[in-house]
């Protein structure tokens, strides 16, 4: 199951104000927070595996994240929901109401509900199960937030 909201279209008109030529996919900067090495790697490759996408930041729990994010101003935060020192639930609240324009993708190995509800509550604009997270998922999910004409509205897949 994958589920977004609306709130990231500004990134978009931004990420088109920073390119000179070409796509404006080939400039997507990423955050990434996980507190599993092995992990944070393998969402390291996918984002690096597409022409131009580059990952900022690494995060190993959610203080940290949202530190990160006040920095660099990704446009995209991948995020896991359970990680020590502010789960990925409240690094989201944090990271929206200091930059709601920044992209937050959850993600959870923890098939439950309350924590597909509490994310999109606190602002996530997608929620994934983390077996559901890979290149083609990523790519989707960015595609679709970042493209002139991107989704709006909620959609589940």
């Amino acid at each position: 199951m994958v589920i977004h909201t609306a709130s990231c279209e500004r990134r978009f008109a931004v990420a088109e104000q920073r390119a000179t030529h070409g796509d404006a996919l080939n400039i997507l900067r990423f955050l990434i927070a996980d507190d599993h090495d092995m992990f944070r790697q393998l969402i390291r490759q996918m984002v690096e595996s597409h022409p131009g996408w580059s990952v900022l930041a690494e995060a190993r729990d959610g203080q940290e994240a949202v530190q990160l994010a006040r920095i660099f101003s990704p446009d995209v935060a991948l995020m896991d929901v359970v990680m020590p020192a502010h789960n990925g639930i409240e690094a989201t609240r944090m990271i929206k109401q200091s930059d709601p324009s920044i992209c937050v993708i959850l993600f959870s190995a923890h098939h439950e509900e309350e924590f597909r509800a509490s994310g999109l509550a606190a602002g996530a604009d997608y929620f994934v199960w983390k077996e559901q997270l890979d290149d083609a998922s990523l790519e989707h999910m960015i595609v679709s937030r970042f493209s002139p004409g991107g989704d709006v509205g909620h959609r589940s897949s």
